[in-house]
């Protein structure tokens, strides 16, 4: 009886050879080759297509696949899953500030998005969540041009993402904010008034008053010749 089964098994895998041997030779036929040709090349451009404008813009990526999209531009990615009811709340944020950034045609920033919703039976979506420690859905991790990482924990709104990519047109995101750090300080110029009341106090320091004895000489030195400069006695 086992022998016959192996016998069956064996008749099966050499129907099932000589199907697929008919059927590349009907695909190979002259008639058909073209066809086929022109079909690969339609799938080629499509993959191209989805590869160089979808990702870039902010649409779907694979597991295995996003972090060649996304290298060496600034980058949020959201790690998501289809069944996720969080995750569908999210999205028209995302999607509006995908557009956003589409429409600015900013090549050195993306807003990418990564279904990973099913790890038991996915390989790839098992090793991105271990890789980047993603415990549940909706993730966001930001990415700077070096590829460092960290979890975006900002506002998940369309003005908060855009914000902390320098984006929302403040001159932070105009003159090139530092992904992931503060802003540098803005230095203050000092109006006409403003001036004056600075050069007043010109080599007296408060330290100096507490710890000279004489400290009423030492004010009255300092500062009346100022004074008498000012008020052009």
């Amino acid at each position: 009886m086992a022998k016959s089964n192996v016998n069956v098994k064996k008749m099966m895998k050499m129907l099932s050879l000589k199907k697929l041997q008919k059927k590349l030779m009907f695909l190979l036929k002259p008639k058909n080759l073209r066809k086929v040709l022109i079909l690969v090349a339609v799938l080629a451009l499509l993959y191209v297509i989805r590869q160089r404008f979808l990702a870039k813009e902010g649409f779907e990526s694979t597991p295995d696949e996003f972090e060649q999209t996304i290298s060496g531009k600034k980058a949020l990615v959201l790690f998501h899953a289809e069944w996720c009811g969080h995750c569908k709340k999210l999205m028209p944020e995302w999607d509006k500030a995908s557009e956003e950034v589409k429409a600015m045609e900013n090549e050195n920033v993306m807003l990418v998005k990564v279904e990973c919703g099913n790890p038991k039976k996915d390989e790839t979506h098992a090793d991105v969540m271990n890789k980047y420690n993603i415990k549940g859905y909706p993730t966001i991790i930001s990415f700077d041009e070096s590829g460092q990482h960290s979890e975006y924990n900002g506002e998940r709104t369309k003005s908060g993402m855009l914000s902390f990519l320098g984006l929302d047109g403040s001159s932070a995101g105009q003159e090139g904010m530092t992904f992931g750090k503060k802003k540098p300080p803005v230095k203050k110029t000092l109006d006409v008034d403003e001036k004056k009341k600075k050069k007043v106090g010109v080599g007296v320091k408060p330290e100096n008053f507490k710890n000279n004895a004489d400290s009423e000489k030492a004010i009255s030195d300092t500062l009346l010749p100022l004074i008498r400069k000012e008020l052009k006695i």
